[in-house]
């Protein structure tokens, strides 16, 4: 992550038409949006974002940091836990921190030490800690230091039972587990992805019935594997897929993945079937899951 500029072209390319507007894009979104699921899903956009130093001079000018510590005090947790990783993500770069601690970062951060959530306590944790300089440390008395001190115990028990159960999780994977989950795709899942892909395929974005990416079914898939089944800590190291029917933007997909073989490698297979009838895409998938 702690790199050079030049190393980061090298590895970005000198081409990074796309990254500011998206940016943008996703920046006025959550500013207008009305919708509380909508404004979740921009602010974790944007804090994935932030966790590639390509992005920081964009996020400043967009003023992203202050969506960020706006969130701090929002009453949603999702927002929270978003914002809170953002600043997370950002607080290691210099410029960021600075900016960050003279906008009220630690004040804002220090009023979640009280939050019931793990995600959100690890970021604020871990952002204290890198903002915290001698300049500043008139701003954290005595009690908030303990209790930072307290809860980063509490976290690394949390985080090794975590470990714990995530090992004893692999015994409970057996041959014919199935989950099934449902998404409708709409026009605005396809902009976002041709915005992020930079594929503008005329037959994705240009027509009255947008062709849905291939590549955003799989990645649909690709969820479901990583969080319900086999979950969390899985990784692919195999994949075929075929796409035996065009699947369009409203059209609601079942994705259905089964286990077929458990060893050192689990073996899964998956369909997306479209409005319950034809079926989208297939394929089998070799895994691993890391401990």
């Amino acid at each position: 992550m702690f790199t050079s500029k030049v190393r980061l072209i090298k590895r970005t390319g000198k081409n990074t038409i796309g990254r500011y507007e998206f940016l943008k894009l996703l920046a006025t979104e959550f500013k207008t949006t009305k919708s509380k699921e909508a404004k979740e899903q921009v602010l974790a956009n944007l804090a994935n974002f932030a966790y590639d130093p390509i992005n920081y001079g964009y996020i400043r000018q967009l003023q992203i940091i202050d969506l960020f510590l706006y969130a701090l005090s929002e009453d949603n947790v999702k927002l929270v836990r978003f914002a809170s990783g953002g600043i997370c993500n950002l607080c290691v770069d210099p410029i960021n921190k600075l900016y960050i601690l003279r906008n009220q970062g630690i004040q804002l951060l220090t009023s979640l030490l009280s939050s019931q959530d793990e995600d959100v306590l690890l970021s604020v944790i871990t952002s204290l800690i890198f903002l915290i300089t001698p300049e500043y440390k008139d701003q954290i008395n005595s009690d908030t230091i303990d209790r930072i001190s307290e809860l980063s115990s509490d976290l690394q028990h949390n985080r090794a039972c975590d470990i714990t159960n995530s090992r004893n999780g692999m015994k409970n994977i057996k041959t014919a587990n199935e989950v099934s989950v449902f998404k409708t795709i709409t026009g605005d899942d396809i902009l976002n992805f041709a915005n992020l892909t930079g594929d503008y395929n005329p037959v994705h974005t240009g027509s009255a019935n947008n062709l849905v990416h291939g590549a955003l079914l799989n990645g649909l898939v690709s969820g479901v594997i990583g969080t319900k089944l086999p979950g969390p800590g899985t990784i692919l190291v195999q994949q075929n897929i075929t796409y035996p029917k065009p699947c369009y933007a409203g059209d609601k997909i079942e994705i259905k993945v089964q286990i077929v073989s458990v060893r050192k490698i689990i073996k899964c297979v998956y369909t997306c079937i479209a409005n319950g009838e034809k079926i989208v895409l297939k394929g089998d998938a070799k895994l691993i899951k890391n401990s």
